[in-house]
């Protein structure tokens, strides 16, 4: 009996070892193999790659760890486009009481995905500061990051010799519009200037160069702003690693913030702090985490609290049409955990402009009508030259007579009235011209010209077409119409009343000028009379004085016959 019971303890025992699972944990190294790599130092982080142990593990009601990792943009339910930027980001949080040891985070894309740049993570339990790194992971400034009238009153002060600098770094005409701003300019002036200081603070966070902003013009002890910041800052001519890992703009972007930064009043109570540029609420090592050429991202974190979280940023970019997957592997000393998705990369649907014009958009029931269809091809994913089918279709009222190509000078089969197809051959940029004749046959007010579809592009065009009848078009005349024939009448009447008042004028200057030719021949006459008249009297005038001559001559001869006989 004893014998018995032993062998069934013994038989049980053997069932339950069989059960238990042994999983060895693969090490950093042994990961590398894996992936095709095996020299060390090729990925920066924060301490060794990993450890070497071996463990039997249990399943747990809870695990230690909680995992988020979620496409950020774009979002989309079907599929990624070929030049799609995927932004992935991966959130670990412990926990753990006791809190987890060696975790490991590796996020490994499939075949044609390739990793464009991965932000370097972020360790903290700080809530602020999680939202803060999900929200602009980079250094770059963003609109919510200046303050504009805090900035224009540094720039207008510069009683430091730091924004002395910053503002000669500015272009001429954004200095001229920070020393002409005022309060009392609107909103709109004020937002379009810090567009602009916005646009050319990144400029100098974008420049590798630490010429523009070093020791010469930062008097301030490194200590105060970062580990690192004294390389950059006074070695100008050795900043190769901080360029690698683009550390240039982490770096200039503390140094803005210093900057601008505005000391609070000893002892004095109500003074307000504001600061123009808002600084980053979390500490980054470097800004960019390397990746180099591996096509995979690996980061290892010693020790992480309970309720401490490591957030990681990376950006995608899909190269190949087809499905592929994004696999990702966090474990930490108790813990393992795999997951892998699916993506698929799809081709970028077409894209057209359509536009139609017609000789008329007041149109005559059963006649006909030629639309001209102008189609350009915007294109898809790196397709340049492409066929396809378009399709037209039209109203229950609208019959479609004929489809012809311009440009390939083809016609449609003749399959439906109200349903034609027609291949055409397009070019990037291009545009290819349709010619569709149609007849409506019902009267009708805002109606659509036929509707051009193109796979899942199709026309969209304003419904502002009148079908009428013969005698309805006599007396459809729009307010346009009847001002222009308005104006024309007033116009007629304007240029005869003209005439006939330059006719009156001219008969008046006719009548006038008779007038005055009686006139003249009138003075003529007169003037002849007078002139006769003064040729008599000249002539009496000289006979008078022959007699008055000869008068005094005889006088004289008498006077001297007279003294004479007197002697």
């Amino acid at each position: 009996m004893r014998v018995s019971l032993f062998l069934i303890f013994i038989f049980i025992g053997l069932i339950c070892i069989s059960h238990a699972e042994v999983i060895p944990e693969k090490t950093s190294q042994e990961y590398k193999k894996d992936l095709g790599e095996t020299s060390d130092g090729d990925t920066m982080s924060n301490g060794n790659y990993g450890h070497v142990s071996t463990q039997v593990v249990f399943p747990s009601e809870a695990p230690p760890m909680n995992v988020s990792r979620k496409i950020i943009s774009p979002m989309r339910e079907d599929a990624f486009f070929e030049g799609d930027v995927i932004v992935v980001q991966v959130a670990v949080t412990s926990v753990k009481k006791e809190g987890l040891k060696d975790v490991e985070i590796w996020e490994i894309p499939g075949e044609g995905l390739q990793i464009i740049n991965c932000s370097y993570p972020v360790v903290t339990s700080n809530i602020g500061q999680i939202l803060d790194y999900e929200k602009n992971d980079k250094s770059f400034l963003s609109e919510s990051d200046l303050i504009i009238d805090e900035a224009l009153r540094d720039l207008q002060m510069r009683d430091k010799s730091e924004l002395k600098r910053i503002y000669n770094l500015l272009s001429n005409e954004t200095k001229k519009k920070v020393i002409n701003s005022s309060v009392k300019q609107s909103n709109e002036s004020i937002t379009n200037l810090k567009f602009d200081i916005l646009k050319e603070f990144n400029n100098i966070l974008n420049n590798k160069s630490n010429y523009d902003l070093n020791a010469s013009y930062f008097k301030v002890s490194p200590s105060v702003l970062d580990d690192g910041l004294d390389y950059w800052i006074n070695s100008p001519d050795e900043v190769g690693l901080y360029i690698g890992l683009e550390d240039y703009r982490y770096i200039k972007r503390r140094l803005l913030e210093y900057a601008f930064k505005n000391e609070t009043i000893p002892n004095n109570t109500t003074a307000k702090t504001f600061q123009a540029i808002r600084p980053l609420s979390f500490h980054k090592d470097h800004e960019n985490l390397f990746i180099g050429q591996k096509g995979y991202i690996y980061y290892y974190v010693p020790f992480l609290h309970d309720r401490e979280s490591i957030i990681i940023k990376y950006y995608l970019k899909p190269e190949k049409i087809g499905l592929t997957d994004l696999r990702s592997i966090i474990r930490s000393l108790d813990h393992f955990h795999e997951e892998k998705n699916l993506i698929k990369v799809a081709q970028r649907n077409p894209r057209f402009e359509y536009k139609v014009s017609c000789d008329t958009k007041d149109i005559l029931k059963n006649s006909n009508i030629n639309f001209t269809y102008s189609i350009k091809y915007l294109g898809g994913d790196k397709e340049e030259n492409r066929t396809f089918p378009v399709n037209v279709a039209s109203p229950k009222t609208c019959d479609i007579l004929s489809v012809y190509s311009l440009d390939e000078r083809k016609y449609s089969p003749e399959n439906s009235k109200h349903n034609r197809s027609i291949l055409l051959n397009f070019t990037k940029e291009l545009t290819q011209e349709l010619t569709v004749a149609a007849m409506y046959t019902e009267t009708g007010s805002y109606l659509s010209p036929p509707r051009i579809t193109i796979e899942k592009s199709s026309s969209d065009f304003e419904e502002d077409i009148s079908v009428v009848t013969p005698v309805e078009m006599v007396f459809r005349m729009n307010s346009e119409t009847i001002g222009v024939l308005l104006l024309a009448v007033s116009l007629i009447v304007t240029i005869i009343g003209t005439l006939w008042f330059g006719v009156v004028q001219l008969k008046q200057a006719e009548k006038n000028m008779k007038r005055i030719e009686e006139i003249v021949d009138r003075t003529d006459t007169l003037v002849d009379t007078l002139i006769r008249q003064v040729t008599i009297n000249k002539f009496e005038s000289e006979k008078t004085q022959s007699i008055i001559e000869k008068n005094t001559e005889a006088i004289t001869n008498l006077t001297k016959l007279i003294e004479e006989k007197m002697k």
